[in-house]
């Protein structure tokens, strides 16, 4: 099973993230991004500070946690900031991916749990290859950043906290 919801982004602006989320854990990736994990606690803290007015990106699987929306669109103003997710289970499931830019939702892709995306193409990857994340022979953006490391949002968490 492998099945994250994250933020990634440039390692400085998610670190700076940490003033309006202090319970998030920043995981910093190969070339200069890092990733947030939407762990419980990182909802339940977005979900105390979501506003009424916030317009939700809506990704392909239709989950999406409260207060995302709002705090990617914020952290946009400084570059990027994709939302990245898998839901696999079995071998089957797929991956949704939102892209930020200054406020805007400029990209969003997703896959059909009956009918995913074909390597190197997955939505994550497109995404990610969107905001400028390249590969070495053999490799899709998913994996030139290490995404498959840990399977869960709280194994990124805990991973980070050892560091």
């Amino acid at each position: 099973m492998h099945w994250i919801q994250v933020l990634i982004g440039p390692l400085e602006t998610l670190t700076k993230a940490r003033s309006l989320l202090p319970a998030a854990a920043i995981c910093p990736l190969p070339q200069g991004l890092a990733l947030i994990p939407v762990t419980h606690t990182v909802e339940v803290q977005l979900q105390s500070q979501a506003t009424a007015h916030t317009t939700a990106a809506v990704p392909h699987s239709g989950e999406l946690a409260v207060g995302i929306t709002e705090l990617a669109s914020r952290l946009s103003d400084q570059g990027p900031i994709l939302y990245a997710a898998t839901y696999i289970h079995g071998g089957t499931g797929g991956q949704d991916a939102v892209i930020w830019h200054k406020g805007e939702v400029i990209l969003n892709l997703g896959d059909d749990e009956d009918h995913m995306s074909a390597w190197p193409d997955s939505p994550i990857s497109r995404a990610l290859r969107h905001i400028g994340v390249t590969v070495q022979t053999g490799q899709d953006e998913f994996d030139a950043l290490g995404l498959g490391r840990y399977r869960s949002n709280e194994a990124w968490a805990e991973k980070a906290s050892q560091a």
